[in-house]
């Protein structure tokens, strides 16, 4: 999320998919996004990107933040808030472990800062969950036509409209989601699946970089391929168990300071011409206090380039 270098910000939308997203996820595929943000609909509407000097209207880019789902308040300290004073705006993104300051002079973007504020990964998913029960952001989707959509029972689909019909002459007319799927057999004409509007908790929208491959109604093929990433993810799970097990049982020797040791300690310390931020002389004791212990070392330092590390 650093802007150092005029990178540009990332901002997502509060929606299911972004929420379930890990913080480096967006990070690792901001490229892809940004692609998709200039050729998908979906991806424009959910995402914001911004950076210092950026030809922008204040009033434009709250609209936009509102749009995407995010709550205004007054001073936006939880994840998935905005406020807005003067000519700046504070933001949380969901896709962030640090607030947002962004500074307008005119009708451009100033700066874009990361505040000090810092949550972990762990508080900002369970912030997300709890978010989007409240908010009911698992609402029913609003599709357009030519949306990829994937229906939990039949696979990738084409939504093309919604229609209404009655089962009968005495029966109510009820609302009916037309999607279209490949065609059951070779040049013949493409099949189209009604789903009921009562059942639209079936259908979610198909989201990814790549063109997805329609599906056949009255397949296997769908059943098949549920079922194989059912059992990669069973196998995934076993493996992260195996793994943890291990760890849990692994026992190394301790490394204890001698008078030698920590005389080079020392002079390393030293050496560093910077004066340590309180998370970076944090970070160092829960180093050597892992050093000391029998169990191995298992830890990543990492943080953002200015900031304390953690």
């Amino acid at each position: 999320m650093s802007n150092s270098g005029g990178k540009q910000i990332l901002i997502a939308g509060v929606t299911p998919y972004f929420c379930e997203r890990e913080v480096f996820w967006f990070e690792e595929n901001s490229a892809k996004i940004k692609r998709e943000s200039l050729k998908n609909k979906w991806w424009k509407e959910q995402t914001l990107f911004l950076e210092e000097g950026q030809k922008a209207r204040m009033s434009e880019i709250l609209r936009k933040i509102s749009n995407m789902g995010y709550e205004k308040t007054a001073n936006a300290d939880s994840i998935g808030e905005f406020s807005a004073r003067g000519g700046v705006i504070s933001i949380f993104p969901i896709n962030s472990l640090s607030p947002l300051r962004i500074d307008f002079l005119g009708n451009a973007v100033e700066a874009v800062a990361i505040l000090p504020e810092k949550i972990s990964g762990e508080s900002r998913l369970k912030i997300l969950k709890n978010k989007t029960k409240r908010t009911g952001a698992a609402r029913t989707e609003k599709f357009r036509p030519g949306d990829f959509v994937v229906h939990l029972d039949h696979g990738v689909g084409i939504f093309k409209e919604e229609t209404a019909m009655s089962a009968g002459k005495n029966s109510e007319e009820e609302k009916y989601l037309v999607l279209e799927y490949a065609p059951s057999r070779k040049n013949g004409p493409k099949d189209k699946l009604y789903v009921p509007e009562r059942q639209t908790q079936k259908l979610s929208r198909y989201i990814g970089f790549v063109r997805p491959k329609i599906s056949r109604l009255g397949t296997e093929l769908w059943v098949k391929t549920k079922h194989k990433i059912k059992e990669e993810v069973e196998k995934f799970a076993r493996e992260l168990l195996e793994l943890y097990a291990k760890r849990e049982i692994s026992k190394r020797p301790a490394y204890h300071d001698t008078h030698f040791q920590k005389e080079l300690i020392r002079r390393f310390e030293n050496s560093f011409e910077h004066i340590d931020t309180p998370d970076q002389q944090k970070a160092w004791k829960n180093v050597k206090k892992d050093l000391e212990s029998e169990r191995p070392l298992d830890r990543i330092i990492c943080g953002d380039v200015g900031f304390g590390k953690s």
